[in-house]
């Protein structure tokens, strides 16, 4: 069975969507260790700021997932897998 591209995005977004899903139930599940830093534990001190530099990162990985969603679809997943991780952490530090 051969899927078009645009059958490709769709099935990858509903996948993306419950690997999302499946991270939440697993951090309200589990006891999850809090990180206060940012990536590779860089002491960035602020939460505001934190918060401010997670959101335009998420802003910039939807601008490259549009941009590659016809072009490349496993560039396409990858950065769909790090947008779905970067919204469960920015998530994470709203509510911690």
């Amino acid at each position: 069975m051969q899927f078009t591209f645009a059958q490709k995005v769709w099935l990858i977004s509903l996948i993306l969507a419950v690997l999302f899903i499946f991270d939440r139930l697993l951090k309200k599940l589990g006891n999850v260790y809090k990180n206060p830093y940012i990536a590779f534990g860089i002491p960035l001190q602020g939460r505001w700021l934190i918060f401010l530099i997670t959101i335009i990162l998420l802003i910039i990985l939807l601008g490259l997932i549009r941009f590659y969603k016809q072009k490349d679809i496993w560039l396409f997943t990858s950065l769909g897998l790090i947008f779905c991780g970067a919204l469960s952490n920015l998530i994470d530090r709203i509510y911690s």
